[in-house]
């Protein structure tokens, strides 16, 4: 069994982000972090992944937080 110290990457979360990033990263050794039991309940049916953030001109945080409510 692996360990934390016997990989060379940890990955927390067991999302699409997580997941694809762990994948890319084969053939390295990766521990993969997440708070559920099984791979498939470690992201709701709404999760979008990725990083969001207010960068660019008529953006704001509370537009993300209005999209993040509403999925």
């Amino acid at each position: 069994m692996l360990t934390v110290r016997d990989s060379e990457v940890l990955v927390i979360g067991s999302g699409l982000a997580g997941l694809t990033v762990a994948l890319k990263l084969a053939p390295k050794p990766v521990t993969l972090l997440t708070k559920t039991d099984d791979l498939p309940g470690g992201s709701s049916l709404h999760a979008q992944g990725g990083i969001a953030a207010a960068l660019g001109p008529g953006d704001a945080p509370a537009h993300h937080a209005a999209d993040t409510v509403a999925a």
